[in-house]
């Protein structure tokens, strides 16, 4: 299938054209369904901050690296077992690039984003289709658009660095809803 991916490690916008690192368009291999996985045909993937680090080479030196996980599509396929979720074909779905554990402390209380066992499973988001564990994706209300559903995962990044905050500060903190 067709990925963008960095071909070059090197800076994006380095005036030096042999030392410029490169993304491309290239063939990958069509990641494979497993039984609790959803399959999805990419409608939208929103650029990341890392993505440009990914070229200076912050990830490693190996190429190409494909790119992407802000993603939005519609389902193209259900492996055997993906049924907690009543998720069908043909539905519009957003999803997030880590899969949590689902036993930890945190996801048994309803904070995953604290996930002591994240995993992902390396499936790039700008490419024609992706492959999440069913409990990686979420099924878009009527009115949000797959436009808006690739944003969803940055949006998780914000509340995630919210609540880490409030953590922090909880009630020792000297600010209040009041202050400007």
């Amino acid at each position: 299938m067709k990925t963008a991916a960095v071909t070059k490690i090197g800076k994006l916008n380095d005036p030096d054209l042999a030392k410029r690192g490169k993304i491309e368009l290239i063939d990958f291999p069509e990641p494979e369904l497993g039984d609790f996985d959803v399959k999805i045909k990419v409608a939208y993937c929103a650029i990341c901050g890392s993505d440009p680090h990914t070229a200076d080479g912050a990830f490693g030196p190996d190429v190409p690296i494909p790119l992407g996980h802000e993603t939005s599509g519609v389902i193209a396929a259900l492996g055997k077992k993906a049924t907690v979720k009543g998720l069908k074909v043909g539905d519009r779905v957003a999803g997030n690039f880590l899969h949590f554990c689902g036993t930890c402390y945190y996801c048994q209380n309803t904070q995953q984003h604290f996930c002591t066992n994240i995993g992902n499973k390396p499936s790039p988001g700008m490419a024609e289709h992706v492959v999440w564990h069913e409990s990686q994706v979420f099924k878009l209300p009527d009115d949000i658009s797959l436009k808006a559903g690739c944003i969803l995962e940055p949006l998780s990044i914000a509340v995630h660095a919210a609540d880490k905050i409030s953590r922090k500060w909880g009630a020792e903190s000297q600010f209040s809803a009041a202050d400007p």
